[in-house]
């Protein structure tokens, strides 16, 4: 160990390094005057991001406030500055020091009985318990996360390292981090799904399966073998592979391991209260009845669009591999966007590269907006390429936009990782430049086209569209040939008309050979119906009269019945109780729904507390998409706590 590195903060000496990850390491650590050992979590300096540093603060705040036993006790986090010591400032926390092996190290080196692998997913799930009703989700669970002490040969478990923890919100995730062994289909990707409290009840289930079989429930030799099992295999239930294993656990496990989340356990605390009544010898239950009734889904899956769905993806897996474009149009709320989604995520799965860019209203328009917003979704996925695929591409890059590069580095400066240090370039009136910055940019993503090769650009709200991101849109669809390339772009129908440069764009292309228009329709009564059911989680009687009510108000525009079936809970006038979904059939006569969408989400903003109003307030200010890190700094700056953060995004 350097020497710099033997004191910390003027009060812990360093004794030795116990592990180091991608943003942290964990150092054994005495307090100068104290007999005491503890262990010390120090931030990478590489790491000291704003949104690392906030990250890792948020670690040490979700868990300081906790008293738990089988969640590590923190003592303190600090930031040392003294120069003698650090050049730059280190974050650090200083937590307990667990004597023992992780639950990895453990199984390998012994087998565990039935009653000591029982005894450690109650106390995981125990710990979970406390997390989840705190709302914090664990995120990254897994054996060598999962520390073992004994005493007198009894397994005490305590669950360490969350820096991959995040508080339960509202937003599906894209990207996947952790451990792909216990990542649940919706953390990979592979489902569409919220990222909620059953992600961490998937991954006890792969512990449990582990523990009790000493295999994986899931394998493949490569990364994308093992994510296609984890949705398309069902695993043998433990006991084929250990006959001691009682139905009733191979029951709970199976459950775990569920492949949609609405099928697993929905709660800890319905897990450990069956794990209880095991330990009791009680093996006449059905797994998942102390479950709670389940929450209203108001992320449901997409429904009724089959047809448009069908369409699209036959643009991916055509064997046809000419270019394809095809626009998508509809009123707002009409479900554009969950069908984009839905194409994305069809995409990805066979191996395209997805970009992609959403237009907003001309008042905040940038030019060249549409292009910048790509490519920073791009520079995203080059940087989990490998250091010869990054060299490779950026070589091909820079080569094909030639002298034009510079211009690329002037409109989106992140560009430089890309392309290096281009020359610069003769200054020229503001009409040529702006000639010459459209053929930098036309040139840049044909190239970019043919060194990725397959390549889906899915572009939002082109209704809003600036003009020279327009002029880029005309072009490539003009060029339609063999890039292996596929646009579809979506607009609302109902904000077009002949006056925009748009409308033109699709009037020339009409009938062009590869290009489709594809008009989203509002969902019939039946398909509203099915969403409905999707919604409110649970049967209800006279279900009839309920959907017929919301489709009347809501002319089967998905945003707005998802909109009025929020209405009707935030008014209790649907409900739980006892298990059972009601609603009051008098009420809902005198309910007044307002008829158009935006006053609808008005009339609901209008009930927030002057709290939540303000968090929304500063939320919409951060933009269409933002982290939700960034919202909890801006308001603990403003005093509010992360709780409060927390229960309004909730």
């Amino acid at each position: 160990m350097k020497k710099d590195m033997e004191l910390l903060n003027r009060k812990y000496k360093l004794i030795s390094k116990i592990s180091e990850g991608g943003t942290s390491s964990v150092h054994l650590a005495q307090k100068i005057g104290k007999d005491a050992i503890v262990a010390i979590k120090i931030l990478h300096r590489a790491s000291t991001r704003v949104e690392e540093i906030i990250r890792f603060h948020q670690e040490i705040d979700f868990l300081s406030g906790m008293c738990h036993p089988h969640i590590i006790n923190i003592h303190e986090r600090g930031v040392c500055n003294n120069g003698a010591s650090f050049q730059e400032p280190v974050h650090y926390l200083v937590m307990d020091y667990i004597e023992g092996q992780n639950l990895g190290d453990f199984i390998e080196t012994r087998r565990l009985d039935l009653d000591q692998s029982l005894g450690i997913m109650e106390q995981i799930s125990d710990a979970l318990c406390e997390l989840h009703r705190n709302g914090i989700i664990h995120g990254d669970l897994k054996p060598e996360n999962t520390m073992i002490s004994q005493d007198n040969g009894t397994l005490h478990v305590t669950l360490i390292d969350f820096s991959l923890s995040r508080m339960k919100d509202s937003q599906r995730q894209n990207h996947a981090t952790g451990t792909f062994i216990y990542m649940s289909p919706e953390k990979t990707g592979m489902i569409k799904s919220p990222i909620d409290e059953r992600s961490d009840l998937y991954a006890l289930g792969v512990i449990g399966y582990l523990m009790l079989t000493r295999r994986l429930p899931f394998q493949g030799e490569t990364l994308m073998e093992l994510l296609h099992n984890q949705v398309a295999v069902r695993p043998a239930p433990p006991s084929k592979l250990n006959p001691s294993v009682p139905a009733i656990l191979d029951d709970i496990v199976m459950k775990l391991l569920e492949k949609d989340p609405s099928r697993r356990y929905q709660t800890a605390q319905g897990l450990l209260s069956d794990l209880n009544q095991l330990q009791q010898g009680i093996q006449d239950f059905v797994p998942g009845e102390a479950d709670p009734s389940p929450k209203p889904d108001f992320l449901p899956e997409i429904k009724g669009r089959e047809k448009e769905l069908d369409r699209l993806y036959e643009m991916i897996d055509s064997p046809d591999k000419t270019d394809k474009v095809c626009f998508l149009t509809g009123d707002a709320g009409i479900g554009k966007t969950k069908i984009l989604e839905a194409l994305s995520h069809h995409a990805r799965k066979k191996d395209f590269l997805v970009l992609e860019g959403r237009c907003v209203e001309r008042k905040n328009q940038t030019p060249w907006g549409l292009f910048q917003e790509m490519l920073s979704g791009y520079m995203k996925i080059f940087s989990q390429y490998t250091d010869i695929e990054k060299a490779s591409i950026s070589q091909a890059l820079k080569k094909d936009s030639g002298d034009l590069g510079s211009i690329i580095i002037r409109l989106y400066p992140p560009a430089k990782i890309l392309l290096g240090t281009c020359p610069e370039l003769l200054s020229l009136d503001l009409e040529k430049d702006k000639l010459r910055s459209f053929h930098a940019v036309m040139r840049f993503i044909l190239a970019l086209i043919r060194t990725e090769k397959r390549m889906v650009i899915i572009l939002e709200d082109l209704q809003w569209v600036d003009s020279r991101s327009l002029g880029i849109l005309n072009e490539l669809v003009g060029l339609l040939n063999d890039y292996g390339m596929i646009i579809v772009g979506s607009y609302r129908l109902n904000e077009i008309d002949e006056s925009l440069p748009l409308n033109g764009l699709i009037h020339s292309f009409a009938g062009k050979r590869n290009v489709d228009v594809l008009t989203i329709d509002p969902l019939t009564q039946r398909q509203a119906e099915s969403m409905i059911k999707a919604i409110i989680k649970g049967e209800i009687e006279e279900f009839s009269c309920l959907s017929d009510f919301i489709f009347e108000k809501s002319h089967g525009n998905p945003l707005h019945i998802l909109e009025v079936v929020k209405s009707l809970f935030q008014k209790k006038i649907l409900f739980r109780q006892n298990k059972k979904l009601l609603f009051d059939k008098d009420r809902l006569g005198q309910i007044q729904i307002p008829q158009y969408l935006q006053d609808t989400i008005l009339q609901r903003i209008s009930l927030l507390d002057d709290m939540d109003i303000k968090i929304l307030r500063d939320a919409s200010i951060l933009g269409r998409r933002f982290s939700v890190d960034v919202l909890i700094e801006l308001e603990e700056k403003n005093g509010l706590s992360q709780k409060a953060v927390v229960a309004c995004i909730d």
